[in-house]
């Protein structure tokens, strides 16, 4: 992206899943440093870490549960934890979905 001087921020390549192939490959976040991570977040908030999954196309995230924690007992829930694989930021989800695998009851409008 060229940063003209008029914009907010300008997102790096690859930030949005889209990319051009002849400029070579995304770069990729690293899988053991966001397990070791998340464990260390996981236990500073008492929580423990759950299912961890890797990114499979189509997906451009890594999946992670955590359960319990953040004033509450291990008992508390589960908050879903994803990774942006080609750049190391987090967000978080209260479930975890698979959009591409839901059906619709009726067309979207």
């Amino acid at each position: 992206m060229i940063d003209d001087g008029d914009t907010g921020f300008v997102l790096p390549r690859g930030a949005t899943g889209f990319f051009r192939p002849k400029e070579g490959p995304l770069p990729e976040t690293d899988v053991r440093a966001f397990r070791t991570s998340l464990y260390a977040a996981a236990r500073l908030a008492g929580g423990e870490v759950g299912e961890v999954e890797e990114r499979a196309y189509p997906r451009t995230f890594h999946t992670a549960a955590v359960v319990g924690g953040a004033g509450g007992s291990a008992g508390s829930g589960e908050s879903v934890v994803l990774c942006h694989a080609p750049h190391p930021w987090v967000a978080f989800a209260r479930t975890r979905q698979d959009w591409r695998q839901e059906k619709f009851l009726a067309p979207p409008p």
